[in-house]
């Protein structure tokens, strides 16, 4: 597997985890070697490396894919070259605010004495983001492993349920229970492709609404769903793999009225960075806070993290009437054929 030359500084968690060991680094340096433990040089101190640090890091997310792409040798090169600019920048721009007299000449042995620091400073943190990103990878494993765990246990359930409605029809209506059959195996077989795990958003609203058709099919009318989505294209975005299903399944088992009717709103909404989603659903009497909504849900949140780490977010709202779970994520062009 190709090493990590440049960790992922983009993400919010990484981004005050540097801000954090800079500010650490100034204090030491700060407490050791100013006698007088001035305010003034601490702040300016603070200054000079936050701004280094930061301009740093934003060249580095703003390149990393293309660093990425280089021969480790190469993309090494290209990074201490980016963190020597900056710095150097930083500190003309700090030199010349606070020294500046008629006359004055940047110094090159203080150059080489601030790009020297820097440089340390920069390997070391690289590292252990480096090694951050292992113990990130590893956890992610095991999440994913849960994440399995989770759906094994979703799927006897969900699989007995579909049962129950195709024995039913079968009775009653042969045509209808062979298409229920048909709609059975493609959700069970788009849980079995493995080798993906987010596909088109179309591709989703499909499995999707192929889930309520089961459904229906069991509940007939007494199952209302109303359906928003407001996304120019679902072809080109693309979505965790059944991730609108246990909602919709979630809501149904536990929306269910003292008459047996089941109410739901479902909101699929695009802005300019995310996809959102709103799934809303009266809660049946029967249903108190503390019962139900945990296995779906849990699983749910854990794949968004995942994928998407702190990208995301995922909300319930529970109230004594009203069940509403929030969710989006950060829009990414689905391309055929990669696999994830």
């Amino acid at each position: 597997m190709k090493s990590i030359v440049v960790p992922r500084l983009c993400r919010n968690s990484n981004l005050l985890i540097l801000v954090l060991l800079t500010q650490m680094v100034v204090s030491v340096v700060w407490l050791c070697f100013d006698a007088n433990l001035s305010v003034y040089s601490f702040g300016t101190w603070s200054l000079f490396a936050q701004w280094s640090a930061l301009s740093s890091a934003f060249l580095l997310c703003l390149l990393r894919d293309q660093i990425q792409k280089m021969p480790p040798v190469l993309a090494m090169l290209l990074v201490v070259i980016i963190i020597c600019v900056s710095v150097m920048f930083i500190d003309l721009v700090f030199v010349y605010l606070l020294r500046y007299e008629p006359g004055w000449a940047p110094s090159g042995e203080r150059f080489i004495r601030v790009i020297g620091a820097a440089l340390l400073i920069s390997a070391l943190t690289l590292r252990f983001f480096a090694l951050l990103d292992v113990l990130d990878r590893r956890s992610k494993a095991e999440a994913e492993s849960r994440i399995l765990a989770l759906q094994s246990r979703i799927q006897p359930h969900f699989l007995f349920n579909c049962l129950n409605t195709i024995a039913e029809l079968t009775v009653v209506d042969s045509a209808k229970a062979e298409k229920a059959i048909g709609s059975l195996s493609m959700l069970f077989r788009a849980g079995l492709e493995n080798q993906r795990k987010r596909h088109s958003m179309e591709r989703e609203l499909v499995l999707a609404k192929r889930y309520i058709e089961l459904e229906k099919w069991r509940l007939g009318k007494r199952l209302t769903i109303k359906w928003v989505v407001s996304i120019d294209d679902t072809q080109v975005w693309e979505v965790p793999k059944l991730i609108v299903q246990p909602l919709l399944e979630n809501a149904i088992v536990h929306g269910m009225q003292a008459d047996g009717t089941i109410h739901i709103s479902v909101d699929i909404r695009e802005t300019r960075n995310h996809l959102s989603f709103r799934f809303e659903n009266a809660k049946g009497d029967n249903d108190s806070p503390s019962t139900g909504h945990g296995i779906a849900l849990d699983n749910i949140q854990e794949r968004l993290l995942v994928l998407y780490d702190d990208q995301h977010t995922f909300q319930v709202k529970n109230s004594d009437h009203l069940f509403v779970v929030l969710m989006r994520i950060p829009k990414q062009r689905y391309i055929s054929g990669a696999v994830q």
